[in-house]
């Protein structure tokens, strides 16, 4: 293009406006496509934050317990000294609630997000190659979830009760059989995410579950339940809207 600049200018000129103009008339759709889903007039940092956005509208239409609730969080009025104005100012402020707050290290060490991985390394031969994907996988296992109730958190050693429904992370020591070809448990290394025999593993109740499933033998060092209440379905609404957009 720096070539075509200089060559033929009005060319380049052209050009030049009409690709700024696609990109005002695509805010522009972005901006009416946001307003459409939330009624909020806004440009989204995200596209990801629009559905957030309506996420937190579902909660709001669909349940009696605010979006903050439902997140293990609490509004807390807090008063402090504003220097510029000579006197105290009260300002609100989200937190996590105090039994939330005692396990939220612990738990949070436990995610590692979505399990990608090759089993070739270097050029592949050339052959047929299939990648295998389910259908609707996360908003099948979202459906899932009940309401948290978070002021009733616990630590919980019984093994049992880590179902493939438990909100429960957990803690544990591990070892795969010999002939695992796959083993389930992630364990962190400053080269990323590996899936070892043995090891130590922070991970959640539906990894360990299937992990038991393959036979592995596991020592429980900690676990974090956190009961729900499986009546209400906190993404249900959600994920129905999202899906009849999508189609």
């Amino acid at each position: 293009m720096d070539r075509v600049r200089v060559e033929n200018w009005e060319v380049f000129k052209q050009y030049a406006l009409n690709d700024a103009t696609i990109c005002v008339r695509y805010i522009e759709k972005i901006i009416a496509q946001f307003e459409e889903v939330t009624g909020k007039k806004k440009v989204p940092v995200t596209l990801t934050s629009i559905g957030v956005e309506l996420l937190q509208k579902s909660w709001k239409d669909n349940f009696d317990a605010k979006p903050l609730t439902i997140l293990g969080k609490e509004e807390v009025i807090e008063r402090y000294f504003d220097k510029k104005k000579g006197y105290y100012i009260k300002k609100p402020r989200e937190v996590d609630m105090e039994e939330v707050a005692w396990y939220i290290d612990f738990v949070t060490e436990c995610y590692h997000g979505g399990r990608n991985e090759q089993f070739w390394f270097g050029p592949g031969f050339e052959d047929e190659w299939i990648d295998y994907d389910l259908s609707s996988a996360y908003p099948t296992a979202m459906s899932l979830i009940g309401m948290p109730l978070w002021r009733e958190i616990r630590d919980d050693p019984d093994i049992e009760l880590f179902t493939p429904t438990t909100l429960g992370y957990t803690n544990v020591d591990f070892e795969f059989p010999p002939d695992t070809r796959y083993p389930t448990l992630p364990v962190r290394t400053s080269h990323g995410l590996i899936f070892p025999l043995t090891g130590k593993s922070y991970c959640s109740a539906p990894e360990l579950y299937v992990a038991r499933k393959l036979g592995a033998k596991i020592k429980m060092n900690k676990g974090v339940i956190v009961p729900t209440d499986p009546s209400i379905r906190i993404f249900g609404a959600f994920i129905k809207e999202c899906l009849e957009r999508r189609i």
